[in-house]
């Protein structure tokens, strides 16, 4: 049969008959006993105590003291085995002890009472407890105390003398044929086939006396079983048919498990082969369990192998398959019997299980409109469905849909989410800025929105702040809040940081006299620390400037903040303050003064505030006055304190005159004035009144303002140019003296700047997107003005400005994500304006491109590089040059006319040079950049043509291995920074030493140094512009003049003198030929003092103070000539000269000699005039053109009357210089020096 219950895992098949469990013993000792004694040992009886008078059985046995106690279990671990069980002790010792009233086999343990153990291992039964010798030992396995507690009673019951102990491990198994003892065995035991046990029968069992709990008969016998899976009938069920059709006797089985037992051999036979055997010699007996192919069963259907679908007629190829999930199994007869075929479920039906025999109902709220559903669909939101088996579901009624997915009712149908029900009739669609959750509940105004009933529906605006608007019920206002919008305090309240119109309280009148009283304490303040601590003045102006700048700041962030935003705590109330620079008067409370219902009456206050304020001032100034014992102000102090604030409020003041301009759309289609929703635009009374005053106050504060400070910024240059216009400086102070000079216009740029900073919040509050490309286009704008012009006047003031700049951008960019962009239109802008920036950006790098290729053909190309040390050679590079052009076309790149970015001269030496003239002096190597331009003409294959000046030599190899002692570790670093290592540096130089060179003697004529410079320049095939022949070398110059240039002191008008320093002649050859192709006049150089009484002393003499010159012999004789024959004279400075001190010139006077001292200190009485030809051309000049000046008409001047002073020659002199030229003189050209020496 059969059996299954719902919690086992298998199905389990009996045979009729089985093997019952019980004592045994081995055949050998049944054999024994009964050749001996003819005693049968396998019947109970024979164990009885009372007949052992007539045969004792015990000899056949062991005694218990013969057994190992390693194999017995100890008493002391007994009473474990039945602690924590199943087995209900205090039954079965209630039991024992009413069968035989034995008390003392019973022993009490800690927890219960269990069977006395004796001997240390076993319990001894009544019948052999007095004699334990006569005991015969029975083991139990398995410490299976219920069948301990079994044996107990049938040795009490029926007087058998037995000892029971529990076998602590099966080494006993191997010596029972040794040591024989009874022991329980529950067959089928293959280990114990090979002993052939013999069963020690009972009286019958009696299932009476079994349910009384009594174990004196025999054991029930239990049947073999057959175990499968519960789930075989599914997955194969013809293996099940197969199982349930086989069947063994008992004999079979246990040979099959004795041909398992190990044989004397040692030889496991295996289990695959005693089975194969059994089936080759029983093949008639089980081919009939076998099923048919196509017999299919429960769960199975046809399936045909050939064309591999499932078919419901058998054929050759037919086979059985589990049925797939969407179908059953239907059972069908044919010809040959019983089968079956898969079926597809019907619509409403489905089947998600493979195998299965039926298909499932649809239940309520799901459908299957389909053959051969697998799983059935749930009814979507808005269908329901209330029957099983359905094919399809109910849609609900239009506007109504259902809450969930699967809705099983009609009225589960509600009004859509979305929609809200309308006099209980209808679904209407939800207006924008109202929650409608659907179904009966009515519609919710979202935080920041205000409904109001109209025309029988609602009409949603758009708030002012989302607090002052919570989530409710349409109408919905923040406490003390009215009007539509919920825009304004009732009067009498103010508002609180939550949106909310709290009752005034007493110290709203005290925070505006703590306000000016604090104004008037910090004018006081100002005031006492600018005049009584004059070294903090500085300070305080510079303080001044950067409060002016974060008050600009902070209302370029109240302009981004008027944007849309969906901001949230703490940025939102960081913002909210901001609100101040608007004048919001909630911010000042004065709605515990007046009412502020009306929106008219609050824009009037907000646009007069500044007028009272300035009235205030007026009258209020006695005041400050006689508390703070501070005078009154002047009428510029007045006008330059209200300037100051109009233009540093510029921004705030606009916001303000254009709130009636800032209509913003609202969900319902109307426009409203942003700061006041319950204004509408363009329709309402008020906003006409409100525009109107508007277009006042846009005349009187930004445009006023902004006319004001264009005209004075046009007319500042005109006012410097009059003592009248410097008149108005006081006044308008604020304006340019926060500005460099030449920054002037910058106050100007900025009123500009933060004007349109104030129109775009305004202009294009429909445009978000908008709002933020325009406002970072003149933050970019406003920055990028700030880096270029750098216009204040102090230093930390620029730093200042920049940080503000870059964080007020930075604030930009992070609010982007926050803009509120839910409008089709805005998206598209959005969209419009990335893809500009996208084309911008590669546009931007191909302009970039052509600009670069275009300055590459127009940059200008030089045929000749002069290296050179500017503080050496820097004089004589200009004659050079001066030389150059005079006589051939050749572009020269000097770096003191051509250099205009340090950066970029190696560029120039690689790409625009045609080659390298290295005009090499005692100092040139220790110049690391003269070195590093030498370098890179080499490595670049650009000619270079080396000009030994002064005896110049080229060090030997170990100074080249030591150059780089005489350089500065930074310096280095700038040579690695080029990519020019040391190695290159001096393999350029051993290279360049071995070069033929051209040599030069600086103290030579100016003939001789003009043919050197023309032969050095033949390499470059140059077009000659002159005759080569150097003794026409003035014949740039018209008439007979030419043919004398070079004539000697006494054919000269004008004269030069200097000391014989190399530098300073070539000095004086640059003037002398500057100076004759200006005046059109012989100009003769001066070397020695003889060559003066040669010369007419009529002629002015151009006298060069340089470096050292006091100290040069030929000079001190020069000078004391000139002052005995009386000669005019003009003093140059060629930037060297210092003022020597009174001991410095008592040193040079007991060099020089007394007379020498003398002519020295008239000679410092001349205002000097200054010439710097190391510095750019244009400047050299406009000095020679001073210096020409100067000297006047030649053809006019008269000697030196002994009467005529050099202090009043100087007078006389430096009268006649015209304004133009007074800044000129005397200032060197510090920019281009300190370009050079940086480099």
């Amino acid at each position: 049969m059969w059996q299954a219950s719902e919690s086992a895992p298998c199905l389990s098949w009996r045979a009729s008959r089985g093997r019952m469990g019980g004592p045994r013993i081995t055949q050998r000792v049944f054999t024994q006993a009964w050749e001996e004694d003819a005693i049968s040992l396998d019947f109970y009886r024979t164990y009885y105590y009372a007949n052992q008078s007539f045969y004792v059985p015990k000899k056949f046995f062991a005694s218990i003291y013969e057994l190992k106690n390693e194999e017995l279990l100890e008493c002391s671990e007994w009473e474990g085995l039945w602690v924590g069980t199943s087995i209900r002790i205090s039954n079965w010792v209630e039991k024992y002890i009413g069968i035989s009233g034995d008390m003392d086999g019973i022993a009490q343990g800690e927890q219960m009472q269990f069977p006395r153990c004796s001997e240390g291992y076993w319990w001894l039964a009544p019948a052999c407890r007095g004699s334990p010798q006569m005991c015969i030992p029975v083991l139990i396995e398995n410490r299976r105390g219920n069948v301990f507690l079994e044996y107990m009673q049938k040795a009490a019951a029926w007087r058998l003398p037995w000892a029971i102990s529990f076998a602590s491990n099966t080494q006993f198994r191997t010596r029972l044929n040794e040591t024989p003892v009874i022991w329980n065995h529950q067959t089928p035991a293959a280990d114990y086939l090979n002993l052939k046990p013999v069963l020690v029968q009972f009286p019958s069992f009696s299932k009476e006396v079994y349910e009384q709990g009594l174990r004196i008969n025999e054991e029930p016998a239990w049947p073999y079983s057959k175990l499968v899976a519960r789930d075989l009938e599914r997955w194969l069920p013809d293996v099940r048919e197969m199982l349930q059709k086989s069947w063994w006797t008992v004999d079979e089985a246990e040979k099959f498990q004795l041909e398992s037992v190990e044989t004397s051999e040692g030889f496991y036979p295996d289990a695959e082969e005693v089975a194969c055997s059994w089936l080759r010699n029983t093949r008639d007996r089980w081919r009939h369990w076998i099923p048919s192919k196509s017999t299919c069963f429960a769960g199975q259907g046809l399936f045909d192998l050939s064309t591999k679908t499932f078919q419901s007629n058998r054929s050759e190829d037919s086979v059985c398959r589990t049925c797939l999930p969407g179908t059953h199994s239907f059972g069908i007869w044919d010809e040959l019997g019983s089968t079956a075929e898969c079926r597809p479920c019907s619509p409403g039906l489905s089947q998600p299980s493979v195998g299965s025999r039926e298909c499932t109902q649809c239940p309520p709220g799901t459908f299957s409109a389909n053959l051969g559903a697998v799983v059935c669909e749930v009814c979507p939101q808005g269908a329901f469905q209330d029957g099983f088996g359905q094919s399809s579901c109910v849609q609900c009624a239009e506007g109504t849909t259902t809450l969930i997915r699967g809705a099983t009712r009609s009225e589960d149908c509600e009004c859509s989410p979305g929609l809200y029900l309308h006099n209980i009739t209808t679904c209407r669609i939800c207006p924008k800025g109202l929650e409608c959750a659907g179904g009966y509940t009515s519609p919710k105004q979202l935080a920041g929105m205000y409904a109001e009933l109209h025309d029988g529906g609602f009409s949603v605006f758009l708030c002012k702040d989302q607090q002052h608007c919570p989530k409710g019920p349409p109408g919905t206002c923040a406490p003390g809040r009215v009007r539509r919008g919920c825009g304004s305090c009732s009067a009498g309240r103010q508002a609180s940081a939550d949106g909310s119109c709290a009752e005034c309280e007493p110290w709203a009148v005290g925070t505006w006299l703590l306000l000016l009283a604090m104004m008037g304490a910090g004018l006081k303040a100002t005031k006492w620390i600018g005049k009584t601590i004059r070294r903090a003045a500085l300070t305080v102006a510079v303080l001044g400037v950067i409060f002016g700048q974060v008050v600009v700041c902070m209302q370029s962030v109240e302009a981004i903040a008027q944007f849309s935003l969906n901001l949230t705590e703490p940025a939102k109330t960081l913002l909210e303050i901001l609100s101040v620079f608007s004048l919001n008067l909630e911010r000042f409370h004065l709605s515990c003064f007046f009412s502020t219902e009306s929106a008219v009456m609050e824009y009037s206050v907000q646009l007069l505030i500044y007028p009272v304020f300035f009235v205030a001032t007026i009258l209020f100034w006695p005041l400050f006055r006689w508390i703070f014992r501070m005078p009154m102000p002047s009428f510029n102090e007045y006008f330059a304190l209200h300037g100051m604030l109009l233009v540093a409020l510029l921004t705030s003041l606009t916001l303000i005159v254009l709130q009636p301009l800032q209509c913003r759309g609202n969900p319902n289609g109307l426009n409203t004035v942003r700061a006041r929703p319950d204004v509408t635009c363009w329709t309402s009374e008020e906003h006409t009144v409100m525009v109107a005053m508007s277009v006042a106050g846009v005349l009187v504060y930004p445009s006023a303002t902004l006319a004001a400070v264009a005209f004075c910024t046009w007319q500042y240059p005109i006012w410097l140019k009059s003592q009248a216009g410097l008149q108005h400086f006081d006044a308008w102070s604020f304006l340019f003296g926060r500005f460099l000079p030449q920054r002037f216009y910058f106050g100007l740029l900025l009123c500009i700047v933060n004007l349109v900073t104030a129109l775009i919040p305004i202009m294009m509050v429909s445009a978000p997107a908008l709002q933020v490309g325009m406002m970072a286009v003149v933050l970019w704008f406003r920055q990028a003005s700030q880096c270029l012009l750098w216009p204040w006047r102090y230093k930390l003031a620029n730093y200042n400005d920049l940080a503000l700049s870059a964080g007020t951008l930075l604030l930009l960019n992070l609010v982007c994500p926050l803009l509120i962009i839910d409008d089709q239109d805005a998206t598209r802008l959005l969209s419009i304006l990335i893809s500009v920036s996208f084309v911008a950006l590669p546009s931007c790098t191909c302009f970039a491109g052509m600009c670069s290729l275009s300055a590459m053909h127009t940059a200008e190309q030089f045929d000749m590089f002069l290296c050179h040390h500017k503080s050496g050679t820097g004089a004589f590079c200009r004659l050079m040059a001066l030389t150059l052009s005079s006589h051939t076309n050749c572009k020269v790149f000097l770096d003191s006319d051509c250099l205009e970015d340090v950066t970029t001269i190696f560029d120039t030496i690689r790409f625009r040079c045609r080659a390298l003239v290295a005009v090499l002096s005692p100092d040139t190597l220790l110049r690391v950049w003269c070195v590093a331009e030498m370098t890179t003409a080499y490595r670049s294959n650009i000619p270079v043509l080396p000009l030994y000046c002064d005896d110049f030599a080229f060090p030997c190899e170990d100074g080249l291995n030591h150059l780089e002692s005489s350089w500065t570790e930074g310096q280095l670093e700038s040579l690695n920074s080029h990519g020019l290592r040391m190695e290159y540096v001096k393999e350029a130089l051993r290279h360049i030493s071995s070069y033929a060179h051209y040599t030069v003697n600086r103290k030579d004529t100016l003939t001789n140094q003009q043919a050197m410079i023309l032969k050095l320049a033949e390499p470059l095939n140059l077009k000659w512009i002159k005759a080569r022949d150097l003794t026409s070398i003035a014949s740039r110059f018209s008439g007979s003049f030419s043919s004398k240039l070079f004539t000697d002191a006494s054919d000269a008008r004008i004269l030069i003198c200097s000391c014989q320093d190399p530098e300073v002649i070539s000095a004086s050859l640059v003037l002398q030929m500057l100076v004759q192709a200006q005046l059109q006049q012989l100009v003769h150089f001066v070397r020695f003092s003889s060559e003066l009484r040669q010369a007419k002393v009529s002629c002015p003499v151009l006298v060069i103070l340089s470096k050292a010159a006091f100290l040069d012999a030929a000079f001190a004789d020069c000078i004391v000539l000139l002052f005995e024959l009386q000669f005019r004279m003009l003093l140059i400075n060629d930037s060297t000269f210092q003022f020597p001190s009174n001991e410095e010139l008592t040193r040079i006077g007991s060099l020089q000699g007394a007379q020498a001292l003398a002519a020295f200190r008239d000679l410092l009485k001349i205002i000097a005039l200054a010439l710097t030809p190391t510095t750019r051309m244009d400047i050299v000049h406009k000095q020679v053109s001073l210096i020409c000046h100067r000297l006047g008409d030649i053809e006019d001047r008269t000697p030196l009357s002994p009467s005529v002073t050099p202090g009043s020659l100087a007078n006389d002199l430096d009268s006649e210089v015209e304004p133009e030229f007074e800044e000129l003189a005397g200032k060197p050209n510090v920019e281009t020096g300190y370009v050079h020496e940086c480099f």
